[in-house]
């Protein structure tokens, strides 16, 4: 057996470490989650016998594999990218991020998460926020305005010319 197999308790163990140091630096705080995250996907896709180009296809196939909600599939995704980011993070993020990369280690080796770590993270999902409207209906000046032409009032005029 491999000597560099790594636990869901050591995992646990690092996240919890992210929220309880209060002197890690931000750049060394997202390098560990990010590390986390890194060792989490090794340790998930090791016996797949199959090739993965980045981080993000190994974190969507485990998600994926392990039957991961579509909302915290999102929220893990968001936070594989702010740990890979020099960026200091909120008491927030940091705390949503936390969740994910706790609810995605316990997917991933079938465990619970521990209390410990439980009674430091939100219970829920980060609140919904209504993104922008996209609207890509084309925009007519007047509601008299005819529609554009159709293939069919094409053809019809381009017969009439043809005729004259």
């Amino acid at each position: 057996m491999n000597q560099n197999n790594i636990s869901a308790a050591e995992l646990f163990l690092r996240v919890r470490e992210l929220l309880i140091l209060p002197e890690l630096e931000p750049k060394t705080r997202n390098k560990m989650m990010h590390d986390t995250l890194i060792l989490c996907c090794h340790e998930g896709v090791k016996d797949t016998r199959q090739a993965f180009g980045n981080l993000f296809s190994q974190v969507d196939y485990l998600c994926k594999a392990r039957g991961i909600k579509v909302a915290d599939k999102i929220a893990i995704q968001a936070m594989r990218r702010h740990s890979n980011s020099q960026e200091p993070l909120s008491s927030e993020d940091l705390k949503y991020d936390a969740r994910a990369l706790a609810i995605f280690i316990s997917a991933v080796f079938g465990v619970d998460v521990p209390h410990e770590l439980n009674v430091l993270i939100p219970h829920t999902n980060r609140p919904y926020q209504k993104g922008l409207e996209i609207n890509n209906r084309r925009k007519t000046s007047s509601p008299h305005t005819p529609p554009p032409p159709t293939r069919r009032d094409w053809k019809s005029t381009t017969a009439a010319s043809a005729a004259s």
